[in-house]
């Protein structure tokens, strides 16, 4: 009888001592204060929903403490702005608490043995690994994650007896920190957006695209002007309040039966041959941040349908504003004062591609139509009518190595910066005629008179 009860204990022991290794995860959410975790699911919960207080916690065996993990949320004066002061009040504020909840506790007692920022997601955030005598000789180690959002602080709280039991359930409080996120409605939908144009993971992505150029003159027939290829090369930056699209635009324009790359082109409306600009736009950048009520809008400014198995995004611009090339300054080069223009675009995706969490990337087909003014190196003036731009084109595996090695070579030759997205963010876009401008006021343009 002794035999069997002492075969029965080992049995027991990896579940008694071992008892950290969750036999798998559970979700928790907060719809109120928007965030989300996991955690072991046969750990012990308790939660005030209204408060965004939550608590999981596990125990080893009945003369050891539990092993909890919690989550407080209290709102802030004001959002954080210098994070190292922010940090620096962290470690003080730790001594404080740790105080409040025992007042004959120490302070040097207290070692706190890194205190540094980490990243959660796409937040900042201050995690500060300590521990503390909590009675007699028992001590205490613990993590405190300090997350700022917006006027909202999130702290997240792990602590387990020293040190053994605190090893045992080490692995578990690393994946329910890491897993912490703070999720405002509908950022799964701006996730995918990105992950249809980029990259979640900040690689640099490239959409290459090819099509034709038409005049469309009212009372005559369309004529072909050339073909056009180029490409867009973007990278993802993450941000609070949503991403940043940092972007440059290449677009050049071909012989329409040869598929040479113009130096010089022959105006089948004008009859001129003209020397040909390409198109260099840097920046051509994106701001996708939102303020919560425009997050709640996501679906009206980024638009998408879904048809049969393909989820496309599509986005129909109008822009309409006063031209940067003014008929009195360049009357050969600007058809009006205004600038008017159409810019309708789509990203088609497989529904199925956007359902694997593990894709951070996923394939990409685009088309486009753009209708312009007159382009500056055309010389038109102000003759009725405008150019008609179509493409189609998809998102390459390999980024700029995979380009059409043509194409390389004309970018590395003549503008090699184009082979890389921005290091960082900036404001105004360069467009066809901003450009134009530039080059003209630097001299590169000759002054000509209709």
């Amino acid at each position: 009888m002794r035999f069997q009860a002492i075969f029965c204990l080992l049995l027991l022991a990896p579940a008694l001592f071992c008892g950290a290794e969750a036999t798998g995860w559970a979700t928790h959410e907060n719809p109120k204060f928007t965030y989300k975790l996991e955690y072991p699911a046969d750990w012990q919960v308790k939660q005030l929903a209204e408060s965004g207080w939550f608590e999981a916690s596990s125990q080893m065996d009945k003369a050891s403490l539990p092993n909890t993990f919690r989550v407080e949320v209290v709102p802030l004066d004001e959002e954080v702005m210098d994070f190292t002061a922010f940090m620096d009040r962290g470690d003080d504020d730790l001594l404080s608490d740790l105080k409040k909840e025992n007042p004959s506790l120490d302070s040097k007692a207290v070692r706190i043995s890194s205190s540094q920022e980490i990243s959660l997601g796409t937040h900042r955030a201050h995690r500060i690994d300590f521990s503390y005598p909590l009675y007699g000789a028992l001590n205490l180690r613990a993590i405190r994650v300090h997350v700022p959002y917006q006027k909202m602080l999130y702290t997240l709280t792990c602590s387990a007896e020293e040190t053994w039991y605190f090893e045992q359930v080490e692995a578990d409080f690393e994946a329910i920190i890491t897993s912490f996120i703070i999720q405002r409605p509908n950022q799964d939908y701006l996730d995918n957006y990105i992950r249809t144009r980029a990259d979640l993971s900040g690689e640099e992505c490239v959409i290459h695209w090819q099509g034709k150029a038409y005049s469309y003159i009212p009372g005559e027939r369309r004529k072909d002007l050339f073909d056009v290829e180029g490409y867009n090369i973007v990278r993802a930056v993450p941000d609070e309040r949503g991403y940043l699209l940092l972007g440059k635009e290449v677009m050049l324009f071909l012989h329409s039966q040869s598929g040479e790359i113009l130096s010089t082109w022959q105006n089948p409306v004008s009859g001129r041959n003209v020397p040909v600009l390409h198109v260099f736009n840097d920046p051509a950048n994106m701001d996708l941040r939102f303020t919560d009520e425009y997050f709640q809008l996501l679906h009206l400014v980024l638009p998408s349908s879904l048809v049969g198995d393909q989820f496309v995004w599509h986005n129909d611009l109008f822009p309409y504003y006063p031209n940067a090339l003014s008929r009195q300054d360049y009357p050969l080069y600007s058809q009006s004062d205004t600038y008017q223009a159409a810019d309708l675009s789509q990203y088609l995706v497989k529904q199925s591609d956007l359902e694997d969490p593990l894709l951070k990337s996923v394939p990409a087909l685009y088309t486009f139509t753009r209708i312009y003014p007159w382009l500056p190196f055309m010389r038109m003036g102000e003759r009725p009518g405008n150019i008609i731009i179509t493409g189609r084109g998809c998102k390459l595996e390999g980024g700029f190595e995979d380009l059409p090695q043509y194409l390389k070579d004309y970018v590395l030759t003549n503008a090699p910066e184009f082979a890389q997205a921005p290091d960082a963010y900036s404001q105004p876009n360069a467009t066809i005629w901003t450009n134009f401008k530039k080059m003209a006021e630097s001299g590169l343009i000759e002054p000509e008179q209709p």
